[in-house]
């Protein structure tokens, strides 16, 4: 149900000090409520918290609790922007190349990574648009000329070797294309405007924080009951990570994201956390890349749960 403007404004402005650095916040004490039973308590109950107006959230970052601003006035966040990482061999190749230094600068859209946590009112719209069919996932002519070596999904490598493949082969293959299919497939219920992803096209362009903004305001909203605000996010990851190209170099980015999700939710007895199944389901359908890397085998080692859970989405490419 919706909330009355004048509701809102008629409220009180409620302080939030949030992070390490006790960062201060203000917003709509009736917005706050209306979104999360749990924090109405704090803005609007019995508590020392409410009588003082004002709430400590140390163990939420700002740029999280902008997110959630940014939803609660508006019912869409803006995600963050990839940092680009520039290594001195790529500096060294655009250097000499001019000419692929330009279009590398407008393709990459080098911008700040976050939103201005001092402005809650940076509530730029988001690009209406729906996810094209053509799926050409970061492979540009220049690569093509170039030789560069990248891993393409949806599996087009894997579909057209079908072609040539024995009985046996195709159905273990077939299962592979299938799990993603049911990946790319996956739908939430949300009201928020269709989210088109920018879709990264270097190896230089980092996405961990693009990964970890939509993961960290899932932990948030699961924490205080918001189940609208973690659909949305569940959404906007699914929609990134359906095209994202797994360069050999940012299968570290793969690797945080799914630190993330298995250290900051909940082992459930009998069922999986939603932010652990997406993860894990992405994480299935691109084993074989992500398995040659140190830093995925470490994680396997360290998060048993992981393992486990990773087995189980695996199981679903050999029935």
């Amino acid at each position: 149900m919706a909330i009355s403007y004048d509701r809102i404004i008629a409220s009180t402005p409620f302080k939030f000090l949030v992070g390490q650095d006790r960062k201060l916040f203000t917003v709509h004490a009736a917005l706050v409520a209306h979104h999360s039973e749990s924090l109405s308590v704090l803005v609007d109950g019995h508590m020392l918290e409410a009588n003082e107006g004002c709430a400590l959230l140390e163990d939420v970052d700002e740029y999280t609790f902008v997110r959630f601003g940014q939803y609660a006035y508006t019912g869409d966040y803006i995600a963050a922007d990839p940092d680009i990482v520039l290594d001195s061999s790529i500096i060294a190749t655009t250097s000499s190349a001019p000419d692929d230094a330009a279009h590398n600068q407008a393709d990459l859209n080098v911008a700040a990574p976050h939103p201005d946590p001092e402005n809650l009112a940076e509530l730029a719209p988001v690009a209406d648009g729906r996810l094209d069919d053509s799926w050409s996932w970061g492979v540009t002519k220049k690569d093509k000329k170039k030789g560069k070596k990248v891993r393409a999904y949806p599996f087009d490598e894997a579909a057209e070797s079908l072609k040539d493949a024995g009985p046996e082969s195709k159905t273990v293959r077939s299962k592979r294309l299938e799990l993603w299919d049911d990946f790319r497939g996956k739908s939430y219920a949300i009201s928020a405007p269709s989210f088109q992803p920018r879709r990264n096209s270097e190896t230089c362009e980092d996405y961990t924080e693009v990964f970890l903004c939509h993961a960290r305001l899932y932990v948030f909203a699961d924490k205080y009951d918001i189940d609208t605000l973690k659909r949305l996010s569940l959404y906007k990851l699914q929609r990134t990570l359906a095209i994202f190209t797994l360069y050999n170099e940012r299968v570290g980015d793969i690797v945080e994201l799914m630190r993330y999700s298995y250290s900051n939710t909940a082992d459930r007895s009998g069922t999986i956390d939603d932010l652990r199944l997406l993860v894990i389901h992405y994480a299935a359908c691109v084993v074989e890349d992500l398995i040659q890397s140190a830093q995925f085998q470490s994680l396997l080692e360290d998060i048993g749960q992981l393992a486990r859970d990773l087995i189980g989405q695996m199981l679903k490419r050999l029935d």
